[in-house]
């Protein structure tokens, strides 16, 4: 007679699961090896969309629902042998086993939800040879720090424990996603770092560093015309008025026109008409002769 198996039943015995994708009339449905004579547990593969079971909208298992018609998609995957599921995540330390075991098809609900179980294939392994395997895989590639989204994911962690114990991965369609992303990331990444965009960006910068600093030399050229332009009109002023012709009605007509009337009380052209008429005749025909 058999031992109960560590796992919760009798080593090799079989089970029908709801939803497989496989035929009740496989001819691979006998459960003993026809030349090893050795017994032989079916590997399911459970796939799940990457949102919680109760979540109100889908939004992973929508895009799912039509991507997978195309064989690409965003799922977590499980593997379930001897009625355990065992499933790959991350943890802060390795001290903690990332390979974890659950009920199957109940892998954490409020992060996946179950779409589909996919048959992978028998293993000749029993439950302890499979559990080895299982720490093997936990001390070496998938320990928890070393989980990564697209390189080092559940998906990847099913595929390899699926090679080991039955010698078939899992389908390419489950991890695709994961991989499209992957080279997209990695192509961004080499373009970057190609020699060309290198010289490209060097010659950017330095088109950019001159564009600045003629802006800058433009800028304080004009600055400083403005000033010497200043000086300049604020000096030929003051000669203006200091010269003896502005002592008549040509200084009059000079502050008239610079806005420098308010100073005599004069508002208009014809303060200065009227001004020169009070002058006396001697000093009127002086500025007039002036002003010619």
């Amino acid at each position: 007679a058999q031992k109960k198996s560590m796992w919760g039943r009798q080593g090799g015995e079989q089970k029908d699961h709801p939803g497989i994708m496989t035929s009740s009339t496989s001819p691979e449905l006998p459960y003993r090896h026809p030349l090893k004579g050795k017994l032989r547990e079916k590997v399911l593969l459970n796939v799940y969309d990457l949102n919680p079971a109760d979540a109100k909208k889908k939004y992973i298992t929508t895009a799912n629902d039509w991507g997978i018609r195309v064989g690409i998609g965003a799922f977590h995957s499980a593997v379930e042998v001897y009625d355990v599921e065992w499933s790959f995540g991350c943890t802060t330390s390795d001290d903690t086993l990332a390979i974890k075991a659950c009920i199957p098809r109940c892998c954490s609900p409020s992060q996946y939800k179950y779409r589909m179980t996919v048959e992978i294939g028998y293993t000749l392994m029993s439950p302890a040879e499979v559990e080895r395997v299982i720490h093997n895989l936990a001390k070496g590639r998938f320990k928890g720090t070393s989980y990564d989204m697209l390189r080092n994911n559940c998906n990847d962690f099913s595929d390899l424990f699926c090679q080991k114990i039955t010698g078939k991965g899992i389908p390419k369609w489950v991890n695709r996603g994961a991989r499209a992303l992957d080279k997209m990331f990695d192509g961004a990444e080499k373009i970057k770092k190609h020699p060309v965009s290198k010289k490209i960006g060097k010659a950017f910068s330095a088109a950019k560093s001159t564009v600045s600093k003629g802006v800058n030399t433009s800028v304080d050229v004009i600055q400083t015309s403005w000033e010497k332009s200043k000086e300049g009109f604020s000096q030929m002023c003051c000669q203006i008025e200091s010269s003896p012709w502005s002592q008549c009605g040509g200084g009059i007509l000079f502050n008239n026109c610079y806005g420098r009337r308010r100073n005599n009380g004069l508002s208009s052209p014809t303060d200065t008409s009227r001004e020169l008429k009070e002058m006396p005749s001697s000093r009127a025909s002086e500025c007039k002769s002036s002003q010619i």
